[in-house]
This record gives C-alpha cells, sequence and structure tokens, in this order.
C-alpha cells in the first residue's frame, strides 16, 4: 500500500513493455473480483486474521483454465542459518502474528 513503490512498479513494467499488468492500490480485504484473474500472492496470507474468506474470493477470480498457488512459509525452521539477527526476526515475527491471533507454526 505504497504509492511509490507503485509508481516504481508502474515504470518498470512500461520499461521492459509489458502491457498485461495493472497495479492498483487496495486492500486485499475488500478485493472481489470474480473470474478473470491469474492469481499469485506471496507471504500475504500470513498477515491476515481471517484468510480463509481471501482464498475463497481468489478462487472465485481465477479465470478458467488457470492454476493458482498462493505461496505462504510453512515453518520458519530450518530457513537460514541461526544468528542474532535471524533469532531477531523469528522472535520478532512470532510475536507479530500473536498479536494477530495467528501461529506462525501454522501459517
Amino acid at each position: 500500500m505504497d504509492k511509490i513503490k507503485l509508481d516504481l512498479a508502474r515504470q518498470e513494467t512500461a520499461a521492459r513493455g509489458l502491457s498485461n499488468v495493472e497495479f492498483r492500490l487496495l486492500d486485499v480485504g475488500d478485493w472481489d473480483e470474480p473470474g478473470g484473474y491469474d492469481v499469485y500472492c506471496r507471504f500475504l496470507l500470513q498477515h491476515l486474521s481471517q484468510p480463509v474468506g481471501l482464498l475463497r474470493r481468489m478462487w472465485a477470480g481465477v479465470r478458467p483454465g488457470v492454476f493458482s498457488s498462493p505461496r505462504t512459509p510453512i515453518s520458519m525452521g530450518g530457513a537460514v542459518m541461526p544468528n542474532d539477527r535471524s533469532d531477531f526476526f523469528v522472535r520478532t515475527y512470532s510475536q507479530v502474528l500473536q498479536r494477530r491471533g495467528r501461529d506462525h507454526a501454522t501459517c
């Protein structure tokens, strides 16, 4: 939800000559547009307190013949070598999810 990053993404898309990509600023909780998308998301669902509703809307939004694959980390263990920074990340990330009613072990 950052207009500057969206503008940068639009500029990069135009520079590459891509015309089949659109960037919009919106709340994913309000998005509900069935039937015409190639749907992709990464590292989104673990930030939502109720991801199932979005998954249903995403499924409805996929155009016929398209395979949709949301990507979300299943576990935080083993992804990085343990050190002070990764320990801080795992601890902080877990606390943020917990405050939002989520558990990193199930995301």
